[in-house]
């Protein structure tokens, strides 16, 4: 398990898809294809301005927060958790090892 500051977050991008991450919020999308809508769970939205694209492992928010990123990005917001944290958080609840960043 990695420990401190030096989480390889390009390794665990790679162990982590979108898909696991709506998965575990339990987020339900209006349609499916690469892009799916529904309410935005950063802000809590009601509409369908959230929108992820699952090919590329993106997601953006058209309404309020108007925020976005990849799937560590996601997980970190609707957590409400510093990056480094929620991507521990979200290894520990996948089963994925943390790896060290290589100096």
């Amino acid at each position: 398990m990695a420990h401190g500051r030096s989480i390889d977050f390009s390794y665990v991008k790679a162990q982590v898809t979108m898909t696991d991450v709506l998965r575990l919020i339990e987020w339900r999308p209006t349609r499916l294809a690469d892009w799916v809508r529904g309410p935005c769970p950063v802000h809590g939205g009601k509409g369908t301005s959230f929108a992820v694209n699952l090919r590329l492992g993106v997601w953006r928010c058209h309404s309020r927060c108007q925020r976005g990123g990849d799937a560590l990005a996601l997980y970190a917001a609707v957590t409400k958790q510093p990056l480094y944290a929620a991507t521990i958080e979200l290894c520990r609840r996948l089963g994925v090892e943390p790896q060290r960043k290589r100096a």
